[in-house]
């Protein structure tokens, strides 16, 4: 692994605070913007994951903020403050959520590229986050400089795709678009403690961090079951992103970077990774890969993120910024 060379300089210490109205309908995208006290080098748009919000993401944005980055935070539809309310937790929009979600990723592209025009911009995307941006690679409009995902997923068994499919179809139909299963939930999630040794909590498999897995677990805006329209947004994005013809629209001069702890359930503990790298790499495009030993599926927040954050400065001063 890299060690962190980068400078690291001041930065603004507040960071100033923004909104967009959703695509979806459901209020404003609330949003925050690290900027640095010295001439920026790049731009880094952070998208959270499923059941998560950007405050969660404040350590590593103050950490690149601190070493020349102008970094952008948001939370997505459905989540932390961009939710009018706890009933919307969980919930993009009745109908068609995974394509309203996508756009308002490019609304927050577009928002950075207005206040910074030439700056190069990176995307950094976490779980969910990284189903969003990579169905999003497939129609940019916002140019970028690279893409680094984090605790993404490989392709998910057919069968398991179907049934969670046809259960959320029949629950939405039945219940409405904000009903929340517990049985789907339970598919969704079945195995993710199946190698953590001894585990004190459902979420054990976030990270090796106790006191990142009892933060999250305090937390309401965190770990709540997902509406059914929502789950079926996520079948989606799944089902688009593990085609065989959607590496094949990814643009090959794009830098990519996977990043992902072994022992990431999410990622089929790193094999899912490697198959997603492997389509990548079969269409030519520009990709590498990082597998952490031992880490979970939280790799921002795990025992060793210091680590992590100097790979992922290192890989953009050298394969982004060169």
């Amino acid at each position: 692994m890299s060690e962190n060379k980068t400078t690291q300089t001041s930065y603004y210490s507040t960071p100033e605070s923004l909104a967009v109205a959703s695509a979806t309908g459901q209020g404003f995208l609330q949003a925050d913007l690290f900027k640095p006290a010295d001439e920026p080098r790049f731009g880094l748009l952070i998208v959270h994951g499923m059941a998560d919000h950007r405050r969660r993401y404040h350590e590593v944005a103050v950490w690149f903020a601190a070493r020349g980055a102008v970094v952008l935070t948001y939370d997505q539809a459905g989540h932390g403050d961009s939710a009018p309310d706890v009933e919307h937790y969980g919930f993009f929009a009745a109908r068609d959520g995974a394509s309203l979600v996508i756009q308002d990723l490019d609304q927050m592209l577009s928002l950075f590229r207005d206040r910074y025009p030439v700056l190069p911009l990176v995307i950094l995307a976490h779980s969910m986050g990284s189903l969003v941006v990579r169905d999003y690679l497939t129609t940019i409009r916002q140019p970028l400089a690279g893409v680094i995902l984090t605790g993404t997923s490989g392709p998910v068994p057919a069968v398991k795709l179907l049934i969670g499919r046809w259960l959320a179809m029949y629950a939405q139909h039945k219940f409405g678009p904000k009903y929340r299963s517990t049985q789907i939930d339970r598919i969704l999630h079945s195995g993710y403690l199946s190698r953590v040794p001894h585990p004190k909590t459902e979420f054990d498999w976030l990270t090796r961090d106790p006191e990142v897995v009892a933060d999250y677990i305090a937390d309401p805006a965190c770990g709540y079951i997902f509406t059914v329209s929502a789950m079926l947004d996520l079948t989606v994005w799944t089902e688009r992103i593990n085609q065989p013809s959607w590496a094949g629209q990814v643009a090959k001069d794009l830098p990519l970077l996977l990043a992902s702890g072994e022992q990431d359930p999410v990622g089929q503990f790193s094999r899912g990774v490697r198959r997603v790298a492997k389509m990548l790499n079969a269409a030519g495009c520009r990709v590498k890969t990082i597998i952490y030993p031992q880490a979970r599926h939280e790799i921002l927040n795990e025992t060793n993120r210091q680590m992590v954050y100097a790979d992922l400065d290192a890989w953009i001063s050298e394969t982004v910024l060169q």
